[in-house]
């Protein structure tokens, strides 16, 4: 062995061994904060609840996966509102018509991943989102399992994901939207010329400059004559969000038979993913996702650790009412037995009915 190669593999154990410790930490965080208590209603105390979520979902979903190999595919999760197309867009990229598209609403009530063969191990076992059971795509799946399919039109290394609208009706399909997006490398954001302007949508273009993820947008069922004035509009948000740089596709209400989208549409996106796929830039990426994340979990610590000052506070000041309240009424009771005014009043009015004439009440008076 070369003295190069003999520091390469040093320094590569090095690399891995310090991944090690992070991903100790980070379970060493995650079991910490999972076991917070977190039960008062105090405003700080309902934050930091849903700062422990980000904590637990950011290390479990993101973070432990990503360190445990970093040359794992990279995660491309398609989101959006409910009926902009996300369906169709992933049926696109996969070239097969794996999810479902129709006027049902939500239409995704299962979250699919969709991968290489070559890739089929890795999501088949729960090194990305454990909390999710697996199984083959199936109608009527509870939303709680993934289904994983394949596709050879995907090149390996790159897994896309079909998310449930983050607009449900479903509260459960909106946090589990919620929870994909977290474990995402890069999100492909879908919507149409009458939902790109909706607040919740702008929301989660603008937390993907917090998690530090690739982001681009398709406008799906938009019509040449408003092309040019809707992106428009669209860049403008972008750019007030930060996203200046993020690219926009657009495509017309025409499909394929296989609710996919015509080839001259895909082909910009085709390219555009095989890009992110590069080994090298999926490096790259996967590294800036999980700093981002690493950011991200110490905010959300933050608040939890905010949320647990609140917490102890207000318990203390519980529990000084209640010392407070029963030293008073310890009080009032111990001066009625001393001045005899206990057993007069209402109580000596209802001591005949409890006792009767007999000889207690004799006794007693």
């Amino acid at each position: 062995m070369s003295d190069e190669d003999q520091t390469n593999e040093n320094g590569g154990g090095q690399d891995s061994a310090r991944l090690e410790r992070v991903a100790a930490a980070l379970a060493g965080v995650r079991d910490a904060v999972d076991h917070s208590v977190l039960a008062l209603g105090e405003p700080a105390v309902v934050d930091a609840r849903a700062g422990r979520e980000e904590v637990i979902s950011r290390i479990e979903g993101h973070l432990l996966p990503r360190l445990a190999d970093a040359d794992a595919p990279m995660v491309v999760v398609v989101g959006g509102s409910t009926g902009s197309g996300k369906s169709t867009l992933v049926n696109s990229i996969a070239g097969l018509p794996i999810t479902a598209v129709g006027a049902k609403r939500p239409t995704t009530t299962t979250p699919v991943i969709v991968c290489h063969p070559d890739d089929l191990a890795w999501f088949s076992e729960r090194r990305i989102l454990p909390g999710m059971a697996r199984g083959a795509r199936a109608d009527g799946d509870a939303p709680a399992s993934l289904s994983v399919a394949m596709s050879t039109a995907l090149p390996p290394g790159l897994a896309v994901i079909d998310a449930p609208d983050i607009d449900s009706v479903a509260e459960a399909n909106h946090a589990l939207a919620d929870e994909l997006l977290r474990a995402a490398d890069v999100w492909f954001w879908a919507t149409t010329p009458t939902r790109y302007g909706d607040r919740r949508p702008l929301e989660y273009l603008e937390r993907a400059g917090t998690y530090g993820r690739p982001v681009a947008v398709l406008i799906n069922k938009l019509e040449a004559t408003v092309r040019n004035k809707v992106v428009g509009l669209l860049r403008e948000r972008l750019t007030d969000a930060g996203l200046e740089d993020v690219p926009v596709f657009t495509a017309d209400r025409g499909l394929t038979e296989d609710a996919r989208l015509p080839d001259d549409f895909m082909t910009p996106i085709s390219d555009w993913i095989a890009r992110a796929g590069d080994h090298e830039v999926r490096r790259a990426t996967i590294a800036r996702s999980l700093d981002a994340s690493l950011s991200g979990v110490t905010a959300a610590l933050e608040r939890v650790s905010e949320g647990i000052d609140a917490e102890r506070v207000a318990s203390e000041r519980l529990i000084d009412h209640v010392d407070e309240a029963y030293g008073t009424a310890r009080s009032r009771v111990r001066d009625a037995l001393e001045d005899g005014s206990l057993l007069r009043g209402e109580v000596a009015r209802q001591m005949p009915e409890a006792f009767g004439t007999g000889r207690y009440m004799r006794q007693i008076e």
